[in-house]
């Protein structure tokens, strides 16, 4: 293939016969067209360097990112809602200013930073956490020692990437539910005599979600594309560790093909938080 060897240096003919064979002697719309034309057909192409079909590659690493992407948004919800909660119901409380300052610190921090302080804490001096990859080598497949190990390693990743997440659900939670708690059938409630339990918790909470829900379709996607910086930094062996690789050798089919799933993901986002509204306001199925 090469004419020197020693050199690895293409002749002439031969470049113009791979890029004939790519397609890439063609014009660049009639290139993105075939592309869409079999990406349509589940044909994304073949990766330059590992010659496999890019949706296997997709394929093989899409379980990792989820399970990193699904864990950080589990512990997004179980701690920005409830800390925006009860911000608002401490409204100017040493609580309140307690929790409004971590959320700015933490809205603040930027992730890849977040990430080399906790491999310097929990890995470097407390050694408590290993530093990169998915598991360890040795690892039996479908062990309880495997669940574990896999669960060590995902600790810091999750947090890197959940951190900021909170930190905007406990803002956004915090100013809806002091919104919500303004109204006047809050007021009414209360004039009626019914306990502040029952008014927070009944009337006020489930109706200051419905603005949230609106996260919901930007939380997605933006933990799928800002694994491409904690996946790097911890080599944790997902579609954004895979996207920069492909960045940095070129690797061109690939990188279409993982934005393209980042740009689905946009979309499966913000079709989630339609059916959510319908869950959380039972007056949008009626209408």
């Amino acid at each position: 293939m090469y004419a020197d060897p020693q050199k690895r240096v293409l002749t002439a003919e031969e470049a113009e016969l791979i890029r004939e064979k790519l397609g890439l002697n063609q014009p660049v719309y009639v290139q993105y067209f075939k592309w869409l034309a079999t990406s349509l057909q589940g044909n994304l192409g073949y990766s330059y360097k590992t010659k496999a079909p890019v949706l296997d590659e997709i394929l093989a690493r899409l379980p990792n990112t989820l399970l990193l992407a699904g864990s950080a948004i589990f512990l997004t919800l179980l701690l920005g809602i409830p800390i925006g909660a009860i911000s608002a119901l401490r409204r100017y409380s040493l609580v309140d200013y307690f929790f409004t300052i971590l959320s700015f610190i933490g809205i603040s921090m930027p992730g890849f930073w977040l990430a080399f302080i906790l491999i310097t804490v929990f890995s470097t001096r407390l050694g408590w956490l290993p530093p990169v990859g998915m598991r360890s080598y040795g690892q039996s497949l479908g062990s309880i020692q495997e669940i574990i190990d896999v669960g060590k390693h995902l600790v810091m990743p999750m947090l890197a990437m959940a951190v900021v997440e909170i930190a905007y659900w406990a803002r956004y939670q915090r100013s809806s539910l002091l919104e919500v708690l303004g109204q006047d059938y809050i007021r009414t409630a209360r004039a009626k005599g019914l306990k502040e339990r029952i008014v927070v918790w009944k009337h006020a909470f489930r109706n200051s979600l419905i603005p949230m829900i609106t996260l919901v379709g930007l939380t997605l996607p933006d933990l799928v594309n800002g694994s491409y910086i904690i996946e790097t930094v911890f080599g944790w062996p997902g579609l954004g560790r895979m996207g920069v690789q492909s960045i940095l050798i070129r690797d061109y089919p690939v990188v279409m093909g993982v934005t393209m799933l980042s740009a689905l993901l946009v979309v499966v986002g913000n079709l989630l938080a339609d059916f959510l509204y319908i869950f959380v306001d039972p007056r949008i199925q009626q209408n």
